[in-house]
Formats: structure tokens, C-alpha cells, sequence
């Protein structure tokens, strides 16, 4: 996995960015870029990263990222179906220099600059706004402005009630050569996480001793290489409780815990139940 400034191609014809996407598997890099995107996932499941955010994500999930900040979604290897998303992506100055200044504009500010974390949307808003996004690619220019417009308003007059994703104090370093190795890790782990995974293994992946890789590691995801890999698994956890009826102990081996206790307590340091009390408030199925 190789992570980079993702450049947004737009034509002559477009202010910003809005596809519909239908592949096996979405773009599987560590990447920015300096626009804003709203990102509807239709049908895919898997875990998305977010700055230092690490989440499940399914169908339906809606998300408003902010400028510059590095993100990523792994679809299940579980899930065949083909991965179907509705990505807007635009500029702070897609409609001029000024546009966010003017009072009728105020809370669209808000809510970008609120977005610098990332933030997740439920609720009615994500049903309204998704909805919206399902069809403004059909549109014809005009309606398809108009209708981002409306979007964007929509999230603002509701944007209290979003939930940031990236934590207070998280701050995206992008140099590009510590974001390419920052990727290298990501990939290590999430192909690994079931299994043994090693700090001394990652840091030998971007080159580095493992002492400057604990460094670099918590610089870049503001938490411990362990905590990270910890909440990887916890997450994977979640979705087999939910979806599965093998035991707590089977789930805990499966995401690559090598004792149940240990299990048993990252899983309520992260979720704040126990594993049990998850799956009793999350029945099995879907």
C-alpha cells in the first residue's frame, strides 16, 4: 500500500467532484488531498481509518471529511458483494474566493471547520442526505449544484448532532515520505491483525530502528503501535458478535487475541462493555 496526495480530477465542465462508484474493492491507500469529501457507502462492509480514528463501517455509513486529513476504508475479504459508494468531493473555494463569508453561508463555515476531525452522520440527517446523494449524479449541472448546496445545508443545520471521528488533538503530518511508510504500516497490520503482529516486524517495513518507529508511530496516529492493533481487532470483534454465533473465546482467537482475559479487558477499555453485554445489546444477525 502506498499512500499520496490524491490529486482530484475535475474537467472543464465541473466545479467539483461527484461519482458513483461500483468496484470490487475501493481504493486501498492511506491518501489526502486538500478537498472536503462526503462519502456514502451503499453496500460495503470492513474497517475505515480516519486520522487517528479506527472503525467498523456497513452499509449506509456516511461520512464529511476536512481538508488534509488522511483516511482509508478496507472492505471485508468476508464480503463479495461489489463495493458501491457515492463520493463528493469540492473545494473551500469551489464557488469563489468569498462564498463562505457571506451570512447565508455561515453555518456551511461551521460545519467545514468542524469537519477537520472527520465526522459520522446518523440519524434522519444521514437518511436525508443520503437519499439526496443517491441521485445528484443524475442530475444535470445546474441541479446537481443546487443539490449539493442543499446538502451541505442540510448537515449544517443538524451538524451538532455529528460525530467527530479523529480525536481533539490529532494534527496530520504530510510529508509525503512519512505518509508512504505510515501506509506500509496500515497494510501490514490490517492484513495481519488475525495473526502475530510485531513492532519490530513493522518498523523493519519502512526501514527504521523500533525505537524511532514508536516515535513516528504515535506522531502519526496519536496512540501507541499496541493500542492501534488493539482497536483493529476489538473492531473486527464487534462485527463477528454481531453477525455470528461463535463463542466469545472462538471470536477472541479469531481476531488475533492470545488469551481470552486480555480480550476481555482491551474489549471494555475500548467499548466500555464486555464483549457479553455487546452482543446482548447487538443481537446476532443483521
Amino acid at each position: 500500500m502506498r499512500a499520496y496526495y490524491q490529486r482530484i480530477p475535475l474537467t472543464a465542465n465541473e466545479s467539483f467532484l461527484c461519482r458513483r462508484l461500483r468496484v470490487r474493492n475501493f481504493l486501498s491507500l492511506w491518501h489526502f488531498h486538500s478537498e472536503y469529501e462526503l462519502t456514502l457507502i451503499i453496500t460495503a462492509r470492513g474497517m475505515r481509518y480516519v486520522g487517528d480514528s479506527v472503525e467498523r463501517f456497513d452499509d449506509g455509513d456516511l461520512l464529511l471529511l476536512g481538508c488534509n486529513l488522511p483516511h482509508v476504508w478496507w472492505k471485508d475479504k468476508e464480503d463479495r458483494r461489489m463495493a458501491e459508494a457515492v463520493v463528493i468531493q469540492f473545494s473551500a473555494d469551489f464557488l469563489g474566493a468569498d462564498w463562505l463569508h457571506a451570512p447565508e453561508a455561515r453555518s456551511i463555515a461551521a460545519l467545514l471547520t468542524s469537519s477537520s476531525r472527520g465526522l459520522s452522520i446518523s440519524g434522519t440527517t444521514r437518511e436525508q442526505v443520503a437519499d439526496g446523494m443517491r441521485e445528484i449524479n443524475a442530475m444535470k449541472p445546474w441541479n446537481r449544484l443546487l443539490a449539493l448546496l442543499t446538502l451541505l445545508g442540510t448537515l449544517a443545520a443538524n451538524h451538532r448532532k455529528n460525530r467527530p471521528l479523529a480525536t481533539t488533538g490529532y494534527q496530520p503530518r504530510l510529508q509525503p515520505q512519512e505518509q508512504e511508510r505510515m501506509g506500509r504500516v496500515c497494510n501490514y497490520i490490517n492484513a495481519n491483525y488475525a495473526d502475530e503482529v510485531s513492532q519490530p516486524e513493522a518498523a523493519s517495513i519502512v526501514g527504521i530502528t523500533p525505537a524511532a518507529f514508536s516515535r513516528f508511530f504515535f506522531r502519526h496516529a496519536g496512540k501507541t503501535f499496541e493500542e492501534y492493533v488493539n482497536e483493529i481487532r476489538i473492531g473486527q470483534a464487534c462485527w463477528k458478535l454481531h453477525v455470528s454465533d461463535s463463542t466469545i473465546s472462538e471470536i477472541a482467537f479469531a481476531v488475533g487475541f492470545s488469551n481470552l482475559s486480555n480480550f476481555n479487558r482491551r474489549f471494555r477499555e475500548i467499548k466500555g462493555v464486555t464483549p457479553r453485554e455487546f452482543r446482548r445489546e447487538m443481537p446476532v444477525g443483521k
